[in-house]
Order: structure tokens, then C-alpha cells, then sequence
């Protein structure tokens, strides 16, 4: 016997039933948008503490490197007479940029830029043929993703940190800073390097979500920022500073003296004891 199929009977999907496929796959598809954007949050946060204890263990070389003595934080154009001066690509870079910290770790830690502009890729490095090689110079330096707590570690030109004879600076010893990796009493509790937000909008048109090669201390002769029910407001309104604030979660990625990293929220910030060799509270300053 044969059977013929009759295509009379096939039946199409009603206005019902495709309503019901779609609703089911706008669940399914509201359901895993939050999981995958947190696990791409999840795997940035991982690449940026790898960043940062690549950082800080090139950080931990200097010192090796030079009797002990921690990285200037942003010292004049000298320090003990020796010029800041760097090379890059036949390009001559020349202070204030060659006095940010990349530039001082540049011969340090391979791919360096990879790994200071960890939340973003790095500018465009300048050829020796750029007529605005000297602008993309300073700003490659000005806007990493990770700031130095320079201020209270190694030292910081605008904040007491040297003394300057004819723009060269010696350190200011005996006041808030430490500059030998003798001296520090805490090295796995004492900030060294952080997520840097520049605080002041628009400073960087390239990059809204820009960082900054300074890390501020909450006090650093005056009160800088402040904790507000665990959100970071700025305190010195209009002052370019680098804020300690998380990118990918609540919490901060920071990195010690001891060369471990780890997230710290807000609150955890709020603490000079964290930012200060000689802090003994909270809410430590330190007077000029």
C-alpha cells in the first residue's frame, strides 16, 4: 500500500506559539547577559592583578638596583643630581613625563605599557617622525590605569616630599615619607600602587573612564577625598588627583610594599594607616 503525505495537513506556527518561543528566548537571553558581562568583568579583574603584581615586583627590582632605596615618587627634574631623562623608539623623553614612574620602570618589566594600561589599550606609542611626539609622550605617561601612592612613598614634589636646590631634589627626610625599604614598618599593609581614576572630568576627551600616575591617600595636607556610605566623593574639587576607585566590582585593586595584591573597597581606603609609613590613625595627615 503506498501513503501519500498530504501537505494539507502540515500546520504553521500560530501567533500564540511564537509569541511563546520568543518570550522563552528573551528569558533565556535576560538570564545569561548578567552572567557573561560578570565573567568578562570577572576575567578583566583577574588580567588587572596580574598587571599589578608584574608592576610591583619590577617596583621591587628597583630597589634592588639601587641600594635599597624605593622608586621617586614625582621628584623635580633630578634626583641627587642625576638627570630624569629616558629613551624610547630614537624619542628623547624629557621631564615632566620622564619623572612618572612608567618611564622609571620601563627598563624593568617587559611590555610595559600592556600592563599600565591595564582597563584600556594603550595609546598609540609615538614614532620618532610624529610632529606631536612630545604630546603623545606626557600623555602616554600621565593616564595609566594604576597610580603610585608617591605622596607617602618614595615622594611627591607638590606634597613636601624633597627638597629643591636649584630643581634638583633631595629627599625631605624625617618628615611623612619613606624612602628606604628598611624603613617601612608595614610592608603588607602599606599602598604602593592602585586603581587611578582621573577625578577631574574631561582632563582626558581620549579616555572618560581615564586613569591617572598618581594615587591619593584620603589626607595629604588636607583632607583629599572621603568615604560616603562606600562611595569615594573628592573632597578638593577641580585638583587632578587619582582617585583609588574599583573598576570592575566595588572594591579597589591594590597592590603593597610586600608585593601582594588585593581588593580593597572604599571604606578599607578611608584609613591613612594604609597610605602612611607613620601613620598611627585613621586619620593621620601630615603638616608642611
Amino acid at each position: 500500500m503506498t501513503y501519500h503525505k498530504n501537505i494539507h495537513n502540515r500546520h504553521a506556527f500560530t501567533l500564540i506559539e511564537l509569541l511563546v518561543v520568543i518570550s522563552i528566548i528573551a528569558l533565556l537571553i535576560g538570564i545569561l547577559l548578567p552572567a557573561l558581562s560578570h565573567a568578562r568583568k570577572a576575567a578583566k579583574q583577574v588580567k588587572s592583578k596580574s598587571d599589578l603584581r608584574q608592576l610591583v615586583t619590577a617596583y621591587s627590582a628597583y630597589q634592588s638596583d639601587y641600594n635599597d632605596m624605593v622608586l621617586p615618587g614625582y621628584p623635580f627634574k633630578s634626583y641627587y643630581y642625576e638627570n630624569f631623562t629616558a629613551e624610547y623608539n630614537g624619542l628623547s623623553i624629557v621631564y615632566p613625563a620622564s619623572g612618572r614612574y612608567p618611564w622609571r620602570l620601563i627598563s624593568y618589566v617587559s611590555d610595559v605599557w600592556e600592563i599600565v594600561y591595564s582597563h584600556a589599550d594603550p595609546p598609540e606609542l609615538p614614532q620618532v617622525t610624529d610632529s606631536d611626539a612630545a604630546v603623545q609622550l606626557y600623555k602616554l605617561s600621565a593616564f595609566p590605569s594604576f597610580g603610585l601612592n608617591g605622596i607617602y612613598v618614595g615622594g611627591h614634589h607638590n606634597f613636601d616630599g624633597f627638597i629643591s636646590k636649584d630643581n634638583t631634589s633631595f629627599p625631605n627626610v624625617g618628615k611623612h615619607v619613606v624612602y628606604i625599604n628598611s624603613e617601612v614598618r608595614r610592608p603588607s599593609d602599606l599602598i604602593v600602587f592602585g586603581d587611578s581614576y582621573a577625578s577631574m572630568p574631561g582632563l582626558n576627551p581620549d579616555d572618560p573612564e581615564s586613569g591617572y600616575f598618581d594615587l591619593f591617600a584620603p589626607y595629604a595636607n588636607g583632607q583629599k577625598w572621603h568615604n560616603n556610605g562606600d562611595v569615594i566623593e573628592v573632597d578638593a574639587a577641580g585638583t587632578l588627583m587619582g582617585l583609588p576607585k574599583g573598576r570592575y566590582g566595588p572594591n579597589a585593586d591594590i597592590a603593597f610594599f610586600d608585593s601582594h595584591v588585593a581588593g580593597m573597597s572604599a571604606n578599607e581606603l578611608d584609613n591613612m594607616r594604609y597610605w602612611a609609613n607613620n601613620a598611627t590613625t585613621e586619620d593621620y595627615d601630615y603638616t608642611p
